[in-house]
């Protein structure tokens, strides 16, 4: 992190009050959703903790490790929180592993309501001062906005290094960020791995490591979902990861295709490329020796919007990335988040014809032999002995471990391996239209006002109306659809209970996502 004549930085850390007031803080926050001004009193060549355990540090990697080339994307970012990302990657590197730094800013542009002129001039004339300054570390300007997908193509088709790396640029790597991700590649070459991404604290900026990203699933919106994160520091399978850090070799990244040219701004990306590794050769592993610090943005002193990127951009994204790879399963996506009239998902026949010159698997084997947390959805499937999944939470109806009538029913995560005396298993009869929870004895789910509750199934009077459930499928999937009683709708919602991360309730019939459930065998 010091310049070619040894003198360090020309970023000074500015003095920080010893409280700012309510409107400094929102002023501080303003455009970045983390507290700016806290950044500008930390040194930009600040030095992290060896966030390692001592079985990491113990690790003993190969003499030869490939060298390895960052690329690291910003666009309206912070000018010290830039520099202090390259200065911990510099800094925490070995010299003889690290090829360069590219640093592609993806047009920034100056935004009077989050990236005023004060904010936008320093990336200017002085970031360019400051990187040829810096040894080896190279910036190149977009002349127009490209997102993030392009962007960081452009890095990517610049590099020299074996190992392309691609970070975000609100973070800071800390001691021996760097080697496990080379070792593991070296040995396994046909992997893309993913450090620790734990969290830089966003009014602070202090590291704690005891929060941050692991393995990650997908849930049916396309969201993600922290997967089985093992206890020990061994490399574990992730089905997807976040879109902003990962290690992969240069020439395996370009066979397969590197990022989809099609999508727009950013979103999406994250889930296409843990579809496309995992089913076309390769695998995703998370590798906990390896450590990078990362500020989580949070609107709760400044309630703007940090980038304008319409939703309908990121549904776009992930409906390219549905179509071409989710094969029949994408009707389950395309039913609960679908797209907005007159939206196109753009030209898919060069990524189509990718994945048949790769000969890539289905994704019916990816959710059985990668994705084991996701439910797989049976098709065809005509038995009503099942769990009900709702598919924006992912979560499944659930007693929640109680079998008392009157108690209230719940909604928790799924179990991985549901069984027949699951607290989720549930009984559909047809003919009646009750559902008992199996777990319990003689108990069915009866509507009790906006709640849903458990009551005999023997009692007429509790159970008709509020008790005949009728399940109405979608017009595409058998098991895919709503379950109504009277002109009421099963509904889950993410409001947190001291049971579960979800609620269960009941609310008028709209076919909204949160409406949506589907049941598996």
């Amino acid at each position: 992190g010091y310049f070619y004549n040894g003198t360090c930085c020309r970023v000074y850390p500015m003095p920080l009050e010893k409280k700012l007031s309510d409107r400094d803080r929102v002023e501080a926050h303003k455009g970045f959703c983390f507290n700016t001004r806290v950044s500008d009193s930390i040194s930009v060549d600040r030095r992290q903790t060896d966030m390692r355990s001592s079985t990491c540090r113990a690790a003993v990697h190969p003499c030869t490790l490939p060298t390895a080339s960052v690329v690291i994307t910003f666009h309206n970012e912070h000018m010290a929180t830039l520099l202090r990302s390259v200065h911990s990657i510099l800094n925490h590197a070995p010299p003889s592993l690290l090829q360069e730094v590219i640093l592609v800013d993806d047009a920034s542009e100056i935004d009077q309501a989050r990236f005023p002129m004060k904010h936008f001039s320093r990336l200017q004339g002085e970031l360019e001062d400051y990187c040829r300054a810096l040894p080896k570390v190279k910036l190149v300007r977009l002349k127009e906005r490209r997102g993030l997908m392009v962007a960081r193509m452009e890095g990517a088709w610049r590099t020299r290094g074996e190992v392309l790396i691609f970070l975000d640029s609100h973070i800071e790597a800390t001691p021996g960020w760097l080697e496990p991700l080379l070792a593991y590649i070296k040995k396994h070459r046909k992997s893309v791995v993913i450090p620790s991404m734990e969290v830089i604290l966003n009014e602070n900026l202090k590291y704690n490591p005891a929060v941050g990203v692991g393995p990650l699933s997908f849930t049916w919106t396309l969201g993600q979902h922290q997967f089985f994160r093992p206890k020990n520091d061994e490399p574990s399978d992730s089905p997807i990861m976040a879109g902003g850090h990962m290690a992969v070799d240069r020439s395996f990244f370009f066979y397969l295709g590197g990022f989809d040219l099609g999508m727009e701004l950013y979103g999406g990306e994250e889930i296409e490329q843990g579809f496309r590794f995992w089913m076309c050769g390769g695998q995703i592993k998370h590798l906990p020796c390896s450590h990078v610090g990362h500020i989580f943005r949070q609107g709760n002193v400044w309630l703007g919007q940090v980038y304008t990127v319409p939703n309908e951009v990121i549904l776009r994204n992930k409906h390219r990335a549905a179509e071409v790879w989710m094969d029949e399963f994408k009707e389950v996506f395309k039913l609960i988040s679908p797209l907005p009239r007159g939206t196109e998902v753009g030209p898919l026949e060069k990524r189509l014809e990718l994945r048949k010159k790769l000969r890539c698997k289905s994704f019916a084997w990816y959710l059985d032999h990668v994705a084991k947390d996701v439910h797989p959805l049976v098709l065809n499937a005509q038995r009503w002995r099942v769990h009900l999944m709702n598919l924006m939470t992912g979560g499944c109806i659930d007693t929640l471990g109680e079998s008392e009538a009157g108690k209230k029913l719940g909604c928790y995560p799924c179990h991985a391996r549901p069984s027949s005396s699951s607290t989720q298993s549930i009984e559909l009869d047809r003919k009646t239209g009750y559902i008992h929870l199996l777990r319990t004895k003689g108990l069915c789910m009866v509507r009790g006002g906006k709640k849903v509750h458990l009551r005999e199934c023997s009692n007429e009077e509790h159970m008709v109306p509020m008790g005949k459930w009728k399940w109405e499928p979608s017009s595409t999937m058998s098991n895919v659809g709503w379950l109504q009683v009277e002109q009421y709708c099963l509904i889950a919602s993410h409001i947190v209970t001291p049971k579960s991360p979800f609620t269960l309730a009941v609310e008028p019939c709209s076919g909204s996502s949160a409406q949506i459930w589907t049941w598996n065998e």
